[in-house]
Parts: structure tokens; sequence; C-alpha cells
């Protein structure tokens, strides 16, 4: 009976929301009275509807609500164990936002007090478990109840996963109307990593973007600490929240894109990832200096510098072959750039370390390339040398692919393919492969980039190809490398900026639902919030066009619950994947 009433209630088009709303109030209220037998069985098969029904603004609403009336109801002996499964309900069907568990931390604790049935005990740790395993991250919110767990059975990771996936709700698939919307509105239901949409000749910034998010201790670094003070960091910061706690398959990065472009490049046309990149981190460098240069020498409100791991420095020393005068430099880079030899076809098979040895050696400034000797006053032969090496703990080597052709009057692109490591090691520190951006295409002004990237600190060690708005788990680089190499087809798609991350700053832990600035994370809460308001109302748009037609003569031809293909043409379907928030 319970199922039928539960099933009519939410089928009912005059029961409007709120009204639902409110009889979840007052059922959550009433769960002490003794008189109200089962009530927490019409509760639960409610909560199982609504999450059918893809009316889950109202489950995360009500679980914010009244996550702690309930866990407070724990207290009272006689209905502890119907309570209890009223919270598990409540708590595990809200798994994108960690914020009601974590405010009714102290009164699980107490609850463990409380509680005096083993059996009703054991079912709340495994809840406990079971939400830590689902919002990790939080060791200082955690610790109390660690020691609490301590006592108990520990819960099976595959048994978690089992009570996730019972309770695991998708924004894009609660129902077979859901489905079908979605399907319409081209939104995939993403895995693990979030994309970027392409605004227009923007792949070369999506690029620099995403592989700068999967540099695990840059990314948790951007992420931890405070909501700072400066435009691009702060821009920078709301993109990395977003690409990990949203619940959108994409997003639009419309004032980031605005905020981080150089003034020289032309909004709309393709530019060069190289130089992106290096602006962005030199802008946020520039930034930070310039706030801290403002107080006092001693002050503890200075800014970290993030930029400081990507930051390497070597001395340039020029010899004067004629009078052996000799000239010294101190440079800072954010990259180290290889460059091809002349005589490089696009068909030999080059070697990164070989290339890295070239950098590395003197330099021979003879020709058209000779040095002002100041002593001469005038063009000399000369000998330049790199020595007093600090490497960054992110190393980013840059292929030059991009040649001015004299003859031409242009620039050319320099296919030859390049095999390169997934370890290397370099003056005596090793380093892993972490990204690889490519460009693929033959002009410096045109083609399109993209982006394979890993979390060196995830067990699995996945890889993702990062292809603007789409997202999908690949082999590794190095392997498609190879492959690409012997397929003349692919000799366009070549690996242009590689990230190397230093073995000894990857930090231990995965970074999954690592600490995130709370501001941050109000802020993609809303969104997903809004999120969820735009999907339902959009499905419910959809449900009413479908009645409409259903007094059409044509409508048994025309419109069924599986044809949810849209003639080429005639797509007014509403895209949620991401541009319906911009920041």
């Amino acid at each position: 009976m319970i199922d039928e009433v539960c099933k009519n209630l939410l089928s009912d088009t005059s029961v409007k929301d709120n009204q639902i709303t409110n009889a979840l109030r007052h059922m959550i209220t009433w769960l002490q009275w003794p008189k109200h037998v089962n009530l927490h069985l019409w509760i639960i098969r409610l909560c199982f509807g609504l999450a059918e029904t893809g009316r889950l603004i109202i489950l995360f609403e009500i679980t914010s609500e009244m996550a702690a009336t309930v866990a407070q109801k724990l207290w009272y002996r006689n209905i502890q164990s119907t309570v209890l499964q009223v919270l598990i309900t409540l708590l595990l069907f809200n798994q994108s936002c960690p914020m009601a568990f974590h405010g009714i931390i102290p009164i699980l604790e107490k609850a463990f007090d409380e509680v005096e049935e083993v059996d009703i005990k054991e079912e709340l740790s495994r809840l406990v478990q079971t939400l830590i395993y689902m919002h990790p991250g939080y060791p200082e919110l955690y610790h109390p109840l660690s020691a609490l767990l301590a006592e108990y059975e520990v819960l099976s990771e595959t048994c978690m996963q089992e009570m996730v996936k019972k309770y695991s709700v998708s924004v894009y698939n609660t129902s077979k109307k859901f489905t079908a919307f979605a399907s319409q509105s081209k939104v995939e239901k993403r895995v693990d990593k979030v994309g970027l949409e392409n605004l227009g000749n923007t792949c070369f910034l999506n690029s620099v973007v995403q592989a700068l998010y999967n540099i695990d201790s840059f990314q948790s670094a951007i992420l931890s600490s405070e909501m700072s003070s400066t435009p691009l960091l702060r821009g920078l910061q709301t993109v990395f929240a977003f690409l990990q706690l949203t619940q959108r398959a994409s997003l639009s990065p419309h004032s980031f894109v605005k905020a981080s472009l150089p003034t020289w490049f032309v909004e709309g046309e393709q530019q060069d990832s190289s130089e992106y990149m290096r602006f962005l981190l030199d802008s946020i460098h520039e930034e930070t200096d310039k706030v801290n240069r403002q107080l006092p020498p001693q002050s503890e409100q200075k800014l970290l510098d993030y930029t400081l791991s990507f930051t390497g420095s070597d001395t340039v020393t020029t010899r004067c072959e004629k009078c052996s005068t000799m000239s010294s430099s101190h440079q800072k880079f954010y990259d180290i750039s290889l460059h091809f030899d002349e005589e490089s076809s696009n068909t030999d098979i080059l070697d990164l370390t070989d290339m890295l040895g070239k950098a590395f050696k003197d330099e021979n400034l003879v020709g058209d390339n000779q040095f002002y000797c100041n002593s001469c006053a005038g063009l000399q032969d000369a000998t330049r040398s790199l020595s007093g090496f600090s490497l960054p703990s992110c190393l980013v080597l840059t292929l030059c692919r991009f040649s001015y052709n004299v003859k031409l009057n242009k620039h050319i692109k320099i296919r030859a393919p390049v095999q390169y490591p997934s370890n290397l090691e370099i003056l005596n520190k090793k380093y892993m492969l972490n990204a690889v951006i490519v460009h693929s295409g033959t002009s410096l002004n045109g083609g399109h980039y993209y982006t394979y990237a890993r979390s060196l600190s995830s067990p699995s060690g996945q890889w993702y190809l990062f292809n603007d708005s789409r997202v999908t788990p690949c082999a590794s680089p190095a392997e498609l490398s190879s492959k690409t190499c012997k397929n003349s087809r692919l000799s366009s798609d070549t690996p242009y900026l590689l990230f190397y991350t230093d073995m000894d700053s990857v930090p231990s832990t995965p970074l999954v639902g690592a600490m995130v600035n709370p501001t941050l994370r109000q802020l993609v809460v809303r969104d997903d919030l809004s999120l969820l308001r735009e999907v339902q109302a959009a499905a419910e748009r959809k449900s009413a066009e479908k009645k409409a037609c259903q007094g059409n003569i044509l409508s048994w031809y025309s419109y069924t619950d599986d044809d949810d293909n849209v003639p080429p043409g005639a797509d007014n379907s509403i895209d949620l994947s991401g541009s319906r928030f911009i920041f």
C-alpha cells in the first residue's frame, strides 16, 4: 500500500513540490510519536520516489534542513532503529555535498554513547564509515569519529561501494523521462573528470588549465588556500574548484578566459599554448609579488607564490672567442625549450633524452648568430654555456616545433615525431610524466590543442584525454606517441608541451575530495542546486510538450518514449553540460 500511495502522490500533477517538502518535514518531526507506526517506511519510500522521478532538489533541501533533527532522534531509545534507517536514506542520497554530514558529526559522536543495542551501533558505524569513504579529505573533522570507530569491525571497500551505489543518483539519469532528456540535450554523465567548453578557439587555454589542474601538488595548494585577493589567482581557484566538485559535465569559464588572456591575443583567434602558459604563470607571480611588496617584510599576511613549483633557474655565461671576456647573467624560467636540428625531417623519429642533452651543451655563436662583445665593441664569435641549474618540482619541456621559414616568409611546423619516456632523470632528479599537451595541425596560427593528463597520486594511475568539453579515459600518451610515430595519418598530432613532476613532490594520497576552501565549496554547491533546478524544469517542459502532442492525430507516429533523436538542423534541445553557469 505504501508504494502505491507514494507512486500516486508523486505522479499527481496537482500536488506541488512545496507540498511534498512540507509533508516530509512533518513526517520527520512526528517520527518519535509512538502512535505513528511505520512512519519511517513512508519517509524512505518517498525519498526513493523523489530520486526515481528526478526531484532531487527536494531530497537535498530536506537533507540539509532536517539531517540534524533526524540525528537527534537517535537519543530516543524506542525509535533508534527506525530513525537510523531514515538517516541512512537521507545522507547516502546526498552524495554531491558533504556539508549535511559534516554538520551532524557532533550529534553522531553523542549517538554512539546514547545507543545501547549492539546491532544498531554496528549499523551506525557502517553508515559513518561509508560517509567518510564517500566524502574523503577532511581528517581534522573525522578524527573524533575515527577514534570511536576503532572498536568496530572495519567495513570493506566493496561493501561501502555497494551502499553508495544503492543510493547513487545521477543528475542526468534518474528515470526514463530524465534519460530521454539527457540524451537529447547532449549531456553525458561524467565519470571522474570535467571538461571545459571551447568558447571560440580557446582550446589552447583549455589544454593548459587541464594540465595544470592535474598536477597534484599545485592543485592542492590552489584549492586549500584562502580565497585570493588577486583577480587572476581567484579566477583560477574558482575554475579548479568547479573541476574538482561540480556535477556538471563541462564548464564555460568565460570570465577566466577574459581575465587571463594577454592584451595582444586577439579574442576568437587560435593562440600558442606555450606562450599562454608562460603568461599565466608570470601574471600570477606578478600579482602576488605586487601585493607582497606593499606589506612589511615580516608580515604574516604575505601571499604564497604558487608559481614557485614551476620556476627553475640557471646561469648563462658567454665567452668572447677574440678577447676571452666573459659575461654572466642569472635567469629564471618556467619551461625549457628544446629545439630541433635544421636537418631534422618530418619522418625522423627523435628521442627526448637526446634533445635534452643537446640543450645543456655549450652553444657556438657564429655566423648570423654572433655575439656583441662590449670589450671588442662589435660582433664576435662566442661560446654560450649554462650552469648552476636549479630545476623546479614541476618541469615543463617545450618542443619548439614552429620556426620561421625565410624562403616561404611564414612560420612552419616541424612535425618530426619525438618519443618521450614516462620516467625521466635529469641532474639527479627523478621525474614522472604528468601531462602532455598535443598540437594537431600544420600551422602555428591554426589547428587544435588537447591534453593527456593523470593524477600521479591516484592508485590507478589512469590517464585521461581532455579534448575541450569531452573527457575520456585513455592509454598512456607515451604508448600512444609510439603508435603515432608509425602512423602517417596522425603525423600532424605532435606533443608540444611535456609536464614532468618530481617524484618526491607527489602527494602520498589521492587528492579526490581534498579539502577545498569553504567559500569555493559553497559556490559550487549553489551552482549544483541551480543545475538540478535547470534539469528538473527542462524535464517538466518536455513532459508538458509530450502531453500537448498526445492530442495530435499524428502523435502515435511522431512521438514515442524511445524516439529521442532530433532531425539534423532541428535540434532545439537545451545544453546543460556547462554553458548555463558562467564564471
